[in-house]
């Protein structure tokens, strides 16, 4: 048991390998040529940062309660992640620019108060959180040009934050997400592949913000009920609203730049409203269309 565990810029060290650490504050890995990082007894920590390495294999395989966060970033070769008892984790977990992660799996986390993210990780096709229910924070998946679906947090039903999409271009559909109910904030999609977002159990969020999604053709959220405000920007493909259950919109609804979306088909969902939207922006929509 040690307080602080930090080791940085060693350009020579080639393995580190802790075996008799349990437990840790604070444990910094930083800027290491070790191609091999173990700490294969350490089962607590308050922080773990690894970070500018050129370690190919990260592994923690007892690792099981995290105070604080979790964060590896900046590893480009890094191949292989073993945090395969990881449960508990405070703070933040991140992934960031890793070149050569394909996939990694957290099977055991349930409980994660902080935030999820996934930054420019351009190798990764898939992850796996299978128990995870709900991230007290946000959900930030970003610039993961390999990814192709979200199925990973198929559990999830809570997000207590903002949910963050940007990129990711082999990622047409949140289907994955199957199990979301509720978005506390933002939910914000930019510049995705997306052709629909298809979430069927979500019920709330409070605003809903979605620009230069140019293949989306839907939004396709059948059961969500109400928000505050929805605005949808650059999507060329855009056809229909799929908002069919939209009983209350309370600021603000503003679409822009989406010619194949027929203005009278909005014109029907604002009709389906119990409320009057305070603030109402259209602009370069279909106006020629008719709606029966």
């Amino acid at each position: 048991m040690v307080g602080n565990f930090e080791v940085r810029d060693n350009p020579r060290l080639a393995w580190l390998n802790a075996p008799r650490l349990w437990w840790a504050d604070d444990v910094a890995l930083w800027g290491l040529a070790a191609a091999r990082i173990e700490l294969p007894s350490l089962y607590l920590v308050k922080d773990l940062y690894v970070v500018d390495g050129a370690a190919g294999e990260l592994l923690l395989p007892e690792l099981s309660i995290a105070l604080g966060n979790v964060v590896i970033g900046r590893m480009a070769g890094l191949r292989q992640l073993d945090l395969s008892r990881l449960r508990v984790v405070n703070g933040m977990f991140l992934v960031r620019d890793t070149q050569a992660l394909a996939s990694f799996s957290l099977p055991r986390l349930e409980t994660l108060e902080g935030h999820f993210n996934l930054w420019s990780n351009s190798a990764l096709t898939h992850f796996d959180v299978p128990l995870l229910w709900s991230i007290g924070g946000w959900l930030y998946v970003s610039g993961n040009d390999s990814l192709t679906t979200l199925d990973g947090l198929r559990a999830v039903e809570f997000l207590g934050d903002q949910f963050l999409l940007n990129g990711n271009a082999r990622l047409t559909s949140l289907e994955g997400l199957a199990s979301l109910r509720e978005v506390r904030f933002y939910f914000d999609v930019t510049g995705t592949a997306l052709t629909r977002l298809g979430l069927p159990r979500l019920r709330s969020m409070d605003r809903l913000v979605m620009n230069d999604n140019h293949a989306l053709t839907t939004l396709d959220l059948p059961e969500l009920e109400h928000a505050l405000s929805i605005s949808l920007a650059g999507s060329p493909e855009l056809r229909e609203l799929g908002l069919p259950r939209m009983r209350y919109l309370l600021e603000f609804l503003g679409v822009w730049s989406s010619p194949l979306l027929p203005r009278c088909r909005v014109n029907g969902f604002l009709e389906q409203l119990g409320n009057t939207v305070p603030e109402v922006k259209l602009f370069g929509l279909d106006d020629a269309s008719t709606c029966e």
